[in-house]
């Protein structure tokens, strides 16, 4: 089916006006890039408890986060770094991702025996590089052996 030419028109323009507010709204340029990967480790039993590092990577901020949940919380101080990367460690990390292909999505979970006491560890990785984006997740108690 073909738009006669002055409906053709208005749609382009429309597109064109859309990307543009896109653009300013985000504040981003198409080949934006930010990166975020956490770890859980933790016991699921009567005195449950966690503890989780983040480390994110948006511009070229890295944060380095450690935060402890449960029944350990009180024990331990949480933990909050920054730092200024370069570009060159911004184009090497996306060097990295592109060649081993990580531009995926996918999930794995692995919890067999959730009624009883386990350790068990959560590896997630989100992932935006332009205007393309992942989310890879493992979730498994530590004595796994294969996912």
């Amino acid at each position: 089916m073909q738009f006669p030419a002055s409906q053709s028109k208005r749609f382009i323009v429309l597109i064109l006006m859309v990307c543009a507010l896109n653009s300013f709204s985000t504040g981003r340029t198409p080949d934006n890039f930010s990166l975020t990967l956490r770890l859980t480790r933790g016991e699921s039993s009567r005195d449950s408890n966690s503890r989780t590092t983040t480390i994110t990577i948006n511009g070229r901020r890295l944060i380095y986060d450690v935060a402890y949940y449960g029944s350990g919380r009180g024990r331990m101080q949480p933990v909050h770094k920054e730092f200024e990367i370069t570009s060159r460690d911004i184009e090497k990390l996306k060097s990295i991702i592109l060649k081993n292909g990580l531009l995926k999505s996918d999930s794995v979970f692995n919890f067999l025996n959730e009624n009883t006491g386990f350790f068990y560890f959560e590896l997630a990785a989100e992932i935006t590089l332009g205007r393309r984006k992942s989310s890879i997740k493992i979730s498994a108690p530590i004595t796994t052996v294969k996912l």
